[in-house]
C-alpha cells in the first residue's frame, strides 16, 4: 500500500480517550522529568489549572507517533511545536496533521500537526520528514 504525500494530504486522526495517569507517570519514569505539576493535583491547581497537564514532550512524542502511524518509513528530521493551551490529564485528545510542503529533489516533506482537546486547539506542530535514506547529519 503506498501512502500518498502529496501536498494537502490529510494525515488518518489518531484519537486517545481520556489520557490518564498511567501514560503520564510511564513517560515521567523515562523523561526524568520531575515537576510535581503533572502529578500532583494540588501544584496544578496551585499553578491556576483545573487538572494536571501532559508534558509537552510526551505531546511531541504522540506527534511521532501520528507520523509513524501514517507512514512508518518516514525519518523526523525536525519536530517543533508551540503549546497554546494545556492539554489536561482525564480529556480527551485528537491529533490530526496534512502535508504542507514537499521537496522531491531533497526527499522530504513539511507536516502542520494539530492536537487539540474539546474541539480546541492546545499544541499546534511542524514536522520535517525526511522520505528515505539516512538520517540528516
Amino acid at each position: 500500500m503506498t501512502v500518498s504525500i502529496d501536498r494537502g494530504t490529510r494525515l488518518p486522526e489518531r484519537h486517545f480517550s481520556a489520557i490518564g495517569m498511567e501514560m503520564i507517570e510511564a513517560y515521567l519514569a523515562v523523561s526524568g522529568d520531575d515537576n510535581p505539576i503533572h502529578t500532583d493535583l494540588a501544584a496544578a491547581r496551585r499553578a491556576g489549572l483545573p487538572e494536571r497537564p501532559v508534558p509537552g514532550l510526551l505531546t511531541m512524542g504522540l506527534f511521532g507517533m501520528l507520523i509513524h502511524t501514517w507512514r512508518p518509513t518516514a525519518r523526523v528530521d525536525k519536530l517543533k511545536a508551540e503549546f497554546v493551551a494545556p492539554i489536561l490529564v482525564g480529556g480527551d485528545l485528537t491529533l490530526t496533521g496534512r502535508v504542507v510542503a514537499r521537496d522531491d529533489q531533497a526527499g522530504s516533506a513539511i507536516l502542520r500537526l494539530l492536537a487539540s482537546q474539546a474541539n480546541k486547539p492546545c499544541a499546534i506542530g511542524e514536522a520535517e520528514i525526511g522520505l528515505g535514506g539516512a538520517p540528516r547529519l
